[in-house]
């Protein structure tokens, strides 16, 4: 099984985001989808594990917007997400995952937790762990277990 920690939206509070690592237990790989990317950097090297962390519209970087992480027979698409307008942006992301033939896409921006299907894709946003709105501070957990992925987001108190 692999288990891949996700984050977004840590904002340069290293102390609070470091509380997911607790949360998450042992990890093989680390997720960060921007406003924070030199925060993911950190706790990857805490996990002693591999990061892919993209820009976000705070990071003062512009490279990269978007990576595509493979996983045994998936793909992960990890983006922002701040390009996307709010009316529709799950569906608008979903319709990108399809154009990059990735099946689940991880973005942050809105610091709200976000996990469903759209168009088959899975579209999951892990929330902020310190700056929620709507919803208690987050992070989550993918599980890959040969065919089933598994997506969870875990409270952070």
């Amino acid at each position: 099984m692999v288990r891949i920690g996700v984050i977004s939206d840590t904002h340069g509070h290293f102390s609070r985001a470091s509380q997911a690592l607790n949360k998450w237990g042992k990890i093989d790989l680390l997720l960060h989808a921007g406003d924070g990317k030199h925060d993911a950097l950190a706790l990857g090297r805490l996990a002693n594990c591999p990061v892919w962390a993209v820009a976000g519209n705070t990071d003062g970087v512009i490279e990269p917007q978007e990576e595509i992480v493979e996983v045994g027979k998936y793909r992960i698409l990890l983006i922002h997400g701040y390009q996307f307008p709010p009316s529709n942006r799950e569906e608008l992301l979903a319709d990108l995952a399809i154009r990059r033939q990735t099946q689940v896409v991880i973005y942050g921006h809105t610091h709200k937790p976000y996990n469903n299907y759209h168009k088959g894709i899975i579209v999951f946003n892990p929330g902020s762990p310190v700056k929620p709105r709507n919803s208690s501070p987050s992070c989550g957990l993918i599980e890959i277990d040969g065919e089933r992925i598994i997506t969870n987001h875990l409270e952070i108190s």
